[in-house]
């Protein structure tokens, strides 16, 4: 029988560790480690508590603005039940992410009775987040490489491009072997993931050690994860700040706050706003609606009940009818009433509630919650 050649036995040697490394990765969620926010929710995934009742899922908007506690505060107010409730939600997210999120935590903690999952501007999103790849697993590479729900690789790129079709594109084929090419990318960025967070995470151990800090596995230094910190905040309200605040976000928020204050909108010309998008357009939106759809099967096959959230900005226009209509066909949708939250002492920027408007959202979502 002839030997294998030196190349071939490289090659499948290099298979076999890179496959290695990347079951390591996903098994410890290697990939929520380089940036602290998803550290933090790398510490929740793994957590031993009692799985929650109720699951919030969703972008900084949701973070930020819904609070467990006061829901459950809410509930047991409205009809004495008690629940458990926990907000998963982190910084940048997209809605095509929340289902991937969903599947990560069910492999972990059994399903809880419903999920809230943000509904929003984001969904608006025709091009892959960064956070994507963090939870794509091969099946999950692969089937979106099948579907290719993308067209634009960034934001930039969409706002170069939109409305901007190649002026020599015979048939479609310049922006069909784009598509190709930027799933192929996203697929192989997701296979060859497991290396580099293997060796990532150990030159940030080694590096640990070397300043004396102990061996820690998170290689985003600022601000450090504590992870019996993020349990017992966890445990006593459900929810996790996932943002510190910087003097210069700070700063433009005051401006924020000083410009709407000399110059009030009026809420009745806020509410008329509605955005004109068409999500019935097939070649729009793919994104969205693929993961909106498998969002609602899994929720179906799992027994979870599945409501959609409208977290709209200040001074934001509401969404389209059929932006809407996408998500009441796949479950039920909570809007509140404009009139009730569009009010400047409800936001502490442009893009986030307050504390005061985050505590009458949540006591609002609470409400419908106990209306089933």
């Amino acid at each position: 029988m002839a030997s294998v050649p030196k190349s071939a036995r490289s090659l499948i040697w290099f298979v076999l560790l890179g496959g290695a490394a990347l079951w390591l990765a996903l098994d410890q969620r290697l990939a929520l480690c380089s940036d602290w926010r998803y550290a933090i929710l790398r510490e929740l995934e793994r957590a031993e508590e009692p799985s929650p009742d109720v699951l919030f899922l969703g972008s900084s908007r949701t973070a930020r603005g819904v609070i467990p506690s006061i829901f459950e505060e809410e509930i047991a107010r409205a009809d004495g039940e008690q629940v458990r409730a926990l907000n998963i939600a982190i910084m940048g997210t997209p809605r095509h992410v929340a289902l991937l999120q969903l599947q990560d935590w069910l492999e972990e903690h059994d399903p809880p009775e419903a999920i809230f999952v943000e509904m929003g501007t984001a969904g608006l999103m025709e091009w892959p987040h960064k956070t994507l790849t963090r939870f794509l697993g091969p099946v999950e590479a692969l089937r979106m490489l099948a579907r290719q729900p993308y067209d634009y690789t960034s934001q930039a790129e969409y706002g170069r491009k939109r409305g901007r079709p190649p002026i020599f594109d015979p048939g479609g084929l310049v922006r069909a072997l784009g598509r190709n090419a930027l799933h192929l990318q996203l697929t192989l960025n997701a296979l060859g993931r497991g290396p580099e967070d293997v060796l990532r995470v150990g030159y940030n151990a080694l590096r640990n050690l070397a300043a004396g800090r102990g061996l820690d596995l998170y290689w985003a230094d600022e601000p450090r994860i504590d992870p019996e910190q993020t349990r017992t905040e966890v445990n006593a309200q459900g929810w996790h700040r996932l943002d510190r605040g910087n003097p210069s976000a700070r700063a433009a928020n005051d401006r924020f706050l000083e410009a709407e204050r000399a110059h009030p909108t009026p809420i009745a010309e806020r509410i008329a706003q509605v955005r004109a998008e068409n999500f019935s357009d097939p070649g729009r939106f793919r994104a969205t609606r693929l993961y909106a759809g498998r969002l609602a099967n899994l929720c179906r096959e799992r027994g979870i009940r599945l409501i959609f959230m409208e977290l709209s900005a200040f001074a934001e226009p509401g969404l389209s009818p059929s932006h809407v209509a996408v998500h009441e066909a796949r479950g039920e949708v909570f809007r509140p009433d404009p009139a009730e939250l569009q009010r400047l002492e409800n936001y502490l920027d442009p893009g986030h509630l307050s504390r005061p408007g985050a505590e009458l959202y949540t006591r609002r979502l609470a409400q419908f919650f106990a209306r089933r």
